[in-house]
């Protein structure tokens, strides 16, 4: 790396961890306001969740007890791990993805489950890996992966964890304006009945699926 692309990155890191500091300092109800500089400070924002997608996820995590089950992990992990300490299990199947979050939740002075689960074959789809350490239930999931190329796409929560999401869990399902996740939802309700709404965040949409 060169000295330029390294003190990039270093400035990119102090201002992640400053960003992140000042969102926790804040009180629940004011922490809205500290997210788009929260998300700027992320980076990545061509594949980062958008703002009205966080704030749904704050204000659920907020809203709900319980453990949270995490597909795929990203800057919610962050959000979640400030918001609902001690709470959140996230499944994540690349290794080098897995230790930027990490970096970033150490960055931020917290700390989350975040385990690598590579994706399996399940038969006609795939997903992650179920690891033996996951709780028994879940109030909410926050559903952005497995990555959209994955065979059956977001499809194998039901399958694999429906058994693990009471009556009243939510689900909320990132880019329900692509095809494939409007298959799954769909599946998802004449397999379980598991009802949805979509939330439209003007840019992107997101699905509020109730057990």
């Amino acid at each position: 790396m060169g000295a330029r692309k390294a003190a990039r990155a270093l400035v990119d890191l102090v201002r992640f961890a400053h960003a992140a500091r000042r969102f926790r300092d804040l009180s629940i109800r004011d922490r809205a306001r500290a997210l788009p500089l929260l998300r700027n400070a992320w980076g990545n924002l061509g594949f980062a969740a958008d703002v009205c997608y966080l704030l749904a996820v704050l204000d659920y995590a907020d809203a709900r007890s319980g453990a949270i089950l995490e597909c795929g992990s990203g800057l919610t992990t962050v959000l979640l791990a400030l918001t609902a300490p001690g709470r959140l299990w996230s499944l994540e199947h690349a290794n080098d993805w897995r230790r930027h979050v990490r970096m970033r939740l150490w960055l931020a002075r917290t700390h989350a489950n975040v385990m690598l689960s590579p994706l399996r074959p399940y038969g006609a789809f795939q997903w992650y890996g179920i690891p033996s350490t996951l709780p028994s239930e879940f109030g909410l999931v926050v559903c952005d992966g497995p990555p959209g190329f994955t065979p059956g796409g977001r499809y194998g929560l039901l399958p694999l964890l429906g058994n693990r999401l009471p009556r009243g869990t939510v689900i909320l399902l990132d880019d329900a304006q692509r095809l494939d996740e409007q298959l799954v939802l769909k599946r998802w309700e004449e397999e379980a009945g598991w009802r949805y709404t979509i939330g439209d965040s003007g840019t992107a949409t997101y699905a509020v699926v109730t057990v």
